[in-house]
């Protein structure tokens, strides 16, 4: 990240792991010579929701994987696609956690928090007469 400061610019290095609230002190980087103290601010991620150094996402499944089970995929913050198992009779809101593949951990890059994976069902838009029979007959039936 570059940064201005007074008539000339400083090139930030931001850790993985860094969070909103910490501070950054670069020593003698102010324009009259003393520290330059850098409040972090960490922008929302369009799917991520953090936590810590976990991390959430909704993953849709379509209401035939929620029923009889079935595989999603998971896209990870490092852009990795992973396939995960659906089990049968999945709630809408149900978690699965998945170890290691969440945010860096500030002090040991090696190490990372969670990704929990919200599996939601989706419900395709818009569906004709005769989907809309069809799940009617289901709900009578349950």
């Amino acid at each position: 990240k570059i940064l201005p400061v007074g008539s000339h610019q400083i090139k930030l290095k931001i850790k993985p792991g860094m969070d909103t609230g910490k501070k950054l002190t670069l020593a003698g980087k102010e324009s009259n010579g003393g520290d330059l103290i850098v409040h972090i601010a960490v922008q929302d991620h369009e799917c991520f929701e953090r936590k810590g150094n976990d991390l959430y996402v909704d993953v849709p499944i379509s209401l035939p994987t929620a029923v009889f089970g079935g595989e999603a995929e998971v896209v990870t913050l490092d852009n990795k696609k992973i396939k995960i198992k659906v089990a049968p009779e999945t709630q809408s809101g149900a978690r699965l956690r998945l170890k290691n593949l969440g945010m860096p951990l500030l002090t040991k890059n090696s190490e990372r928090g969670d990704l929990y994976v919200r599996m939601m069902i989706h419900i395709p838009k818009p569906l004709n007469e005769a989907q809309k029979e069809l799940i009617r007959k289901f709900g009578e039936l349950l």
